[in-house]
């Protein structure tokens, strides 16, 4: 029977303690940030880079992380140390690229990058992403599209977009 652990706080909480909630969070393997409720409508916030750079120093076995709508500006290279990363949802936010660390997140089977109007390129070594199996791409711009299709025809993935 599998152990799952949850934890409900602030980062800043588990690691002014630096005791077992800390340790207990380490062990997370998904990160969800609730934005949006059916019961309250959506929040507007902006994640910055320091706190970025905490959660990817910081839980380094996650396999689920859900950044969907929290203004992030630029993701950070240490993304690529993420090595259990198997589902990365960075849709709705304002970065204009992804590093080229991405492609070192060899267990990536989901990237959602939906409604990231201001991203302008992928990675050059985007197909070294083997295990991709979803790129959810709708809302790019239809030039970028079609590139991207050029690049990934030998890889044998669903691409969901929608462009228009």
């Amino acid at each position: 029977m599998a152990n799952h652990e949850s934890y409900l706080g602030t980062l800043k909480k588990a690691k002014a303690s630096q005791g077992p909630h800390f340790d207990k969070a380490k062990k997370l393997r998904s990160i969800l940030f609730f934005t949006k409720t059916l019961s309250r409508p959506s929040l507007r916030v902006y994640m910055s880079s320091r706190v970025l750079e905490d959660i990817f120093k910081s839980f380094k076995r996650v396999c689920v992380l859900d950044l969907y709508d929290l203004g992030i500006m630029a993701v950070l290279n240490s993304i690529g140390e993420l090595k259990d990363l198997e589902y990365l949802d960075l849709s709705q936010n304002e970065m204009e690229k992804l590093p080229r660390s991405i492609t070192k997140l060899s267990k990536l089977k989901t990237l959602k990058l939906y409604h990231c109007y201001k991203l302008k390129e992928l990675p050059k070594d985007f197909n070294n992403l083997g295990e991709l199996k979803h790129l959810d791409m709708e809302g790019f711009l239809g030039s970028l599209l079609h590139a991207e299709r050029d690049k990934q025809a030998d890889l044998c993935i669903d691409i969901v977009c929608f462009c228009g």
